[in-house]
């Protein structure tokens, strides 16, 4: 792509979004770089205003991860033995200084939530 010029690049075809990796950057003194997708992405979800604080899935997490799990969203908690806050789901949301937490299990037989101001945790709660 080095001997291109820009209006010699082909255009990428729905079929082959997959296969992106790079996209180029026109920056400030008018100079083209390479950008990876990866913060294309990040760039996209700024001008969006989607960061750690948009409520989204993220992933699997284990009880023991519980007092550091800070980011808002949805997170599965994997089923262990002898844990009660266990195989079920927990919703986060933070803003600023304040996180919530709320944790239900599947059978709908335990719910319980939790306030971190600053940086104490408060003991968790029946709902």
């Amino acid at each position: 792509m080095a001997d291109k010029k820009l209006n010699e690049v082909t255009t990428v075809s729905t079929g082959t979004l997959n296969n992106v990796k790079n996209f180029l950057a026109v920056m400030n003194d008018g100079s083209i770089q390479q950008m990876s997708k990866e913060d294309m992405a990040e760039v996209v979800g700024g001008l969006l205003g989607i960061n750690n604080t948009y409520f989204k899935d993220r992933g699997q997490i284990k009880n023991s991860q519980l007092n550091d799990t800070l980011n808002t969203g949805a997170y599965f908690v994997l089923e262990e033995s002898g844990v009660e806050l266990a195989n079920g789901l927990l919703l986060v949301f933070t803003s600023s200084f304040i996180t919530y937490q709320e944790f239900f299990n599947f059978s709908n037989s335990l719910r319980k939530s939790r306030i971190k101001w600053g940086t104490v945790w408060r003991e968790w709660k029946d709902i």
